[in-house]
Parts: structure tokens; C-alpha cells; sequence
């Protein structure tokens, strides 16, 4: 996203965080879906958010994590949006997401991770043992 639509993306954002907590609950995340004339379950967006935030039952989601969201075209494939999450990871377009390329984007998202811990996340997906990640493997971990 270009500079002016982050600042319109945290512009909608707070107006749609009644609480002014910097995150999304269920409610205010139904809010805004109405207000774009989706209507869905409290189940359905229950299912979204937990998906977002990559938790069972999660009770918010950050301004980052729903900045993500606009970030991708809805009306692409799943394998294009697959391919368009690799190719964030994928900072120098190798076609293979390194250790230090997977640092930089987890600790980007979320600075608590440890090196430890991204490079066990790197072990787990890294199906051939070469130390990085194909967009096959990518793939194969996300569907």
C-alpha cells in the first residue's frame, strides 16, 4: 500500500474502533463490513478473524492485521493469493524464501518471535532441507 492509503486505512480504521483499544472486536469488525454492504454471520466473521490472527477464538485483530487484508485482491485464485504471500516473503525474488528473509518478515509482523523460533518455523516448512523455503513448500503449508 502507498503511504496515503496507509494513512487512509488508519483513518477508517479508528473510526471504526469505537473503543479506541487500536484493535478490531467482533462487533466493530461486523460494523465495518456492513457499512461496505457485506452482511455476514457472527460465525463467518469469528471464522475470518481467527484465521486473520491465526488463532482459534481470537477476540480482536490489529490495524496490521486488517491492513493485510485490503492488501489482497479477493477476486484472484487461491493459488495467485498463495503466490502473492510468497512473493512478500520472498524479498529478493529468488523464488526461495531464506532464513533471513523469514526473520525479516516475522519480526516485522511480530517482534516477540525469536531467531530460535524462525528458524524451527523454517525447519518444519523446508521439505527438501536445502535452508529455504520453495513456493512449493509455501504452498503445501498453507492449503
Amino acid at each position: 500500500l502507498s503511504e496515503k492509503e496507509v494513512a487512509e486505512c488508519h483513518e477508517t480504521f479508528r473510526a471504526f474502533d469505537k473503543d479506541g483499544n487500536g484493535s478490531f472486536h467482533l462487533e466493530e469488525l461486523s460494523t465495518v463490513l456492513s457499512s461496505t454492504g457485506r452482511t455476514y454471520s457472527k460465525e463467518q466473521i469469528q471464522k475470518a478473524m481467527d484465521r486473520i490472527a491465526g488463532i482459534e477464538n481470537a477476540a480482536c485483530i490489529t490495524f496490521e492485521q486488517f491492513s493485510a487484508l485490503l492488501r489482497v485482491d479477493m477476486n484472484l485464485t487461491l493459488e495467485a493469493r498463495v503466490l502473492q504471500r510468497f512473493r512478500n516473503f520472498d524479498v529478493d525474488g529468488s523464488g526461495e524464501i531464506s532464513l533471513e528473509e523469514l526473520k525479516t518478515c516475522i519480526q516485522s509482523l511480530d517482534g516477540l518471535v525469536t531467531g530460535a523460533e524462525i528458524e524451527e518455523m523454517l525447519k518444519l516448512c523446508d521439505g527438501d532441507g536445502n535452508g529455504e523455503v520453495s513456493f512449493e513448500e509455501f504452498s503445501a503449508m498453507l492449503l
